[in-house]
C-alpha cells in the first residue's frame, strides 16, 4: 500500500507534499514500518541502484529547493558499497534535476558504518537533540523506536552476519560537487560531513533520517537540517526508462 501511494505521489511530482489525506496515510505507514525495527542487508537495500525521494517531512532541504523549478525534476541517491579486498571506499552520489536531467546537480562522497552503532544510548541521545523531537510533531516518535537500555545485545545482532538493525547509521562525507549541463560538467568545491540514520530499507523502499544538521565545512548553504526524514523509491519502480549514468 505505502509503494503505490508513494509511486501515485511520485507521478504527481512532489516530494513536500500531496493532497493532506494521501500524506496522511504516508506518514501512518511509515511509523508502522519504523516501529518494526526490522533488519535489512545493505548488499541488496543501500547497495546498487539509484532510489528517487519521494516524500520527505520536515525542513525544506537545499536539493528540494533546487529541484523547485518543476514538479518533475527527480532527486535521489545512489548508494555504492566497495570491495573490501580491493580496497574500495563505499561511495555516495547525490542528485537532483535543476530542468530534467539534461541540467542537474550531483554531490559525491563516501561512507562508512557509524561507531554509534555500538552505542545505542548515544544514538537515543542525539534524537532527543533533534528539533523535530522537541517540536512535538513526527520526529518524536521515533525516540520511542530507538533501541532502549534493556535491549542492546538484541538490537545490536540480526539473524545473520550480513544484516543490520534498524536504526542504523553511516557517517557522510561529501567531498566534491558538479553541475551538469547537455553533457558538461562544472566542478564546484563543496565539502561537508553528515550523518544517515536508516529507520527501515528493503530492495524497494528505504527510510532514512538525518540525526544532526549537516556540517558544511566548504561551500555554504544549509544542507539537511536535523530530523529530515526522506523516503525513498527504487527508481525502475518509479519510471522504468530512466536512465542517467553517474
Amino acid at each position: 500500500e505505502l509503494l503505490k501511494l508513494l509511486k501515485e505521489k511520485s507521478l504527481g511530482g512532489s516530494s513536500s507534499g500531496t493532497a493532506p489525506s494521501s500524506d496522511e496515510q504516508i506518514n501512518r505507514l511509515v511509523r508502522t514500518l519504523i516501529a518494526s525495527r526490522s533488519t535489512f542487508d545493505p548488499a541488496t537495500s543501500i547497495n546498487g541502484p539509484f532510489f528517487a525521494t519521494v516524500h520527505f517531512i520536515g525542513n525544506t532541504p537545499l536539493w528540494e529547493k533546487i529541484s523547485s523549478a518543476s514538479n518533475t525534476n527527480i532527486k535521489g541517491q545512489k548508494y555504492t558499497i566497495g570491495d573490501d579486498d580491493r580496497g574500495e571506499e563505499n561511495t555516495v552520489v547525490n542528485y537532483s534535476e535543476i530542468l530534467g536531467p539534461a541540467f542537474n546537480l550531483q554531490a559525491t562522497g563516501t561512507f562508512v558504518e557509524s561507531d554509534k552503532n555500538m552505542d545505542d544510548d548515544k544514538i537515543q541521545e542525539d534524537d532527543e537533540k533533534s528539533p523535530s523531537s522537541k517540536s512535538g510533531g513526527f520526529g518524536n516518535l521515533f525516540k520511542s523506536f530507538l533501541p532502549g537500555k534493556n535491549n542492546k545485545e538484541e538490537t545490536r545482532m540480526a539473524t545473520t552476519s550480513n544484516l543490520k538493525t534498524c536504526p542504523y547509521d553511516y557517517n557522510v562525507t561529501v567531498n566534491g560537487a558538479s553541475i551538469n549541463i547537455f553533457g558538461q560538467s562544472i566542478q564546484i568545491p563543496i565539502t561537508g560531513l553528515g550523518c544517515t540514520r536508516v529507520l527501515y530499507a528493503d530492495p524497494c523502499l528505504r527510510i532514512f533520517i538525518s540525526p544532526d544538521d549537516t556540517e558544511v565545512l566548504t561551500g555554504g548553504g544549509d544542507w539537511e537540517s536535523a530530523g529530515l526524514t526522506v523516503v525513498q523509491v527504487r527508481m525502475d519502480l518509479i519510471d522504468s526508462s530512466w536512465n542517467v549514468e553517474f
